[in-house]
């Protein structure tokens, strides 16, 4: 798959390997998941490594054929398996400032700006065959399953639900999980599209594009995904639905928050990780400067006031409440949440959840809060003027 086969398919007709024709023809040809360029290289109207050399043409990029190119086995520690997967890429030449890597899509532009991050290199891209980059994958990394170094953790899940027939997909879904872990991900979105299943991990806040699957796997996955959260039904699939899953991680438990949307193209799951050794964060943890630190720890000690924590999202303002939680939770203290949904149980601390269908909004938790006499009240989520209201005179005028 391209990230844009309109615009390729146009540039392709410039370079005259097909015409409109060509493309109209093809569409009416489509089958299942495949795209018109794919349908256009079975029917021998062009090879996979002439799309690449008009992708490599209009980036202003090198062409490099892959099967006939020696690449030292040293490349291959530079960039680790589950990267070289996730983005689609092989390491071909170090000059020792930047990285020559080979990449099958030149106008994913997420991967490019993405990956000098993830690696931590400049890189120099050269574009090549997508199934050649698959191929030296394969040969150079592995049999097409992740392999876990042995000072890597082993994920392991809760439940003990599927049938030995859907092995297969149990392990597709452990994979999601073990990869958006490595990555430290806050999200895991899983979404259908037109004509495949697209699955991308929300990192440092940006949504970064994982992998491709077919689109013939979505109920499967789903449903898979549904039985281990043990709340969601398999059988509702036009109404939004909430679950959660735990999975354990060496000797850390995950929970997972799932949300499921019907779309126009299928259900899409979106999966908030919720790590809970993040509750153990010190500010400093946090990143913040030293002075810095010291005026938040005074701010957050004061007897009454307002501290509002704002940020896009997976930007750590869930992380940064629970950390100031953390650091005054004292026996002396009363503190109250109202959150939509609870997302950590902190011991010591009351917790109450939103739950807007019989009335409990936020607004109306707030009003209850009051009344239990708090020291200190955290709002999930200030989403009306009527809950910002009692937020601004409980903090004026104290409970």
């Amino acid at each position: 798959m391209y990230s844009n086969e309109d615009y390729l398919l146009e540039l392709i007709i410039e370079s005259g390997l097909i015409n409109l024709g060509d493309i109209a023809a093809a569409r009416v040809q489509l089958t299942g998941t495949e795209s018109v360029i794919e349908r256009l290289i079975k029917e021998n109207r062009f090879t996979e490594d002439q799309v690449a050399q008009v992708c490599a043409q209009s980036s202003s990029m090198e062409f490099i054929d892959l099967r006939s190119t020696a690449i030292s086995p040293d490349m291959f520690d530079l960039i680790s398996e589950d990267v070289a997967r996730r983005f689609r890429v092989i390491p071909v030449m170090d000059d020792g400032y930047a990285l020559t890597v080979a990449i099958s899509d030149p106008l994913n532009f997420e991967v490019l700006d993405t990956l000098p991050h993830v690696i931590g290199r400049e890189i120099n891209p050269v574009c090549a065959a997508g199934s050649a980059i698959d191929q030296c994958i394969q040969i150079n990394y592995g049999d097409g399953v992740i392999q876990e170094d042995e000072g890597d953790e082993e994920f392991s899940f809760d439940d003990e639900s599927g049938d030995t027939n859907d092995a297969p997909i149990i392990k597709l879904v452990q994979q999601i999980f073990s990869e958006a872990l490595k990555a430290r991900a806050s999200d895991i979105h899983i979404e259908p599209l037109e004509t495949s299943l697209r699955i991308r991990y929300r990192v440092d806040g940006k949504l970064i594009e994982a992998d491709n699957h077919p689109k013939k796997l979505l109920p499967a996955i789903i449903a898979r995904l549904k039985v281990m959260s043990t709340t969601m039904s398999i059988a509702e699939k036009r109404l939004p639905q909430d679950g959660r899953i735990q999975l354990k991680a060496g000797n850390k438990e995950i929970d997972l928050r799932v949300s499921s949307v019907p779309s126009s193209h299928g259900e899409s799951i979106v999966m908030r990780i919720l790590d809970k050794s993040s509750l153990v964060l010190g500010l400093g943890e946090l990143g913040f400067l030293s002075d810095d630190q010291e005026n938040f720890r005074r701010y957050i000690k004061f007897p009454d006031g307002i501290i509002l924590v704002t940020g896009p999202t997976g930007s750590g303002k869930t992380t940064t409440l629970y950390a100031c939680l953390n650091y005054i939770n004292k026996p002396d203290r009363k503190i109250i949440t109202v959150e939509d949904p609870v997302e950590y149980e902190m011991a010591g601390i009351n917790q109450v959840m939103v739950k807007a269908d019989i009335g409990m909004t936020f607004s109306a938790a707030l009003r209850a809060m009051l009344r239990q006499a708090p020291n200190v009240i955290m709002i999930g989520e200030i989403r009306d003027a009527e809950t910002a209201n009692i937020a601004i005179n409980a903090s004026l005028t104290g409970t």
